[in-house]
């Protein structure tokens, strides 16, 4: 009777170890279907942030590239009026010296030629002796 209670308890334990295996190959299915569609999800979220940061970097570049332009335009009109002043500044130095040369003849032509009586005695006859 002892071997048939081993093999009771055997069969006992063997169903109890097949319900177990099976249990975890249910377990186990679960768990690989998860992860799948964490897997999935995973792909999706990197799919989006790559998308949104794609995005972001476009528009940033377009930001930069406009202010790029802008900031190109504003260097080239200075450019410029930095040329004309420098240009008027020329001209203003070639007036200024025609300036003064006008007036200076004419500072030498308005000022009156000093005559200076010099002290004549009476008796000044027209040479000392």
């Amino acid at each position: 009777m002892e071997k048939e209670v081993n093999n009771q308890e055997l069969v006992t334990v063997v169903t109890s170890l097949k319900e177990f295996v099976g249990g975890m190959k249910e377990t186990l299915e679960v768990v690989k279907g998860r992860t799948i569609e964490l897997d999935l999800v995973e792909e999706q979220l990197k799919r989006q942030v790559a998308e949104a940061l794609g995005t972001s970097v476009d528009a940033l570049q377009r930001v930069l590239n406009t202010s790029v332009g802008k900031l190109t335009e504003r260097g080239d009109t200075l450019d410029t009026v930095v040329s004309a002043l420098k240009e008027q500044i020329e001209n203003f130095k070639g007036e200024l010296v025609i300036c003064k040369v006008a007036l200076g003849n004419d500072v030498l032509a308005v000022i009156p030629k000093l005559k200076v009586d010099a002290f004549k005695p009476k008796e000044f006859k027209g040479a000392y002796r």
